[in-house]
């Protein structure tokens, strides 16, 4: 038990990058998208300046995410 088999197929690679790089931008839309949730103005008024720059950030991450 717990010994593993010779010559079996080994993890990572370009799978794992994939794999990681689609973990990564999903944890950049979760944060910014819960600052946009608390910089946001109430009724949905223009967006302040840390604002705008937050939701750059997620547009451009929601770009990588569908590719």
């Amino acid at each position: 038990m717990g010994k593993q088999i010779n010559g079996g197929p080994r993890s990572g690679g370009l799978v794992g990058l994939v794999h990681g790089l689609g973990l990564l931008i999903a944890g950049v839309m979760a944060l910014s998208g819960m600052l946009l949730y608390f910089l946001i103005p109430e009724g949905g008024a223009k967006l302040t300046s840390p604002a705008g720059g937050v939701a750059e950030i997620h547009e451009l991450a929601l770009t990588f995410m569908w590719i």
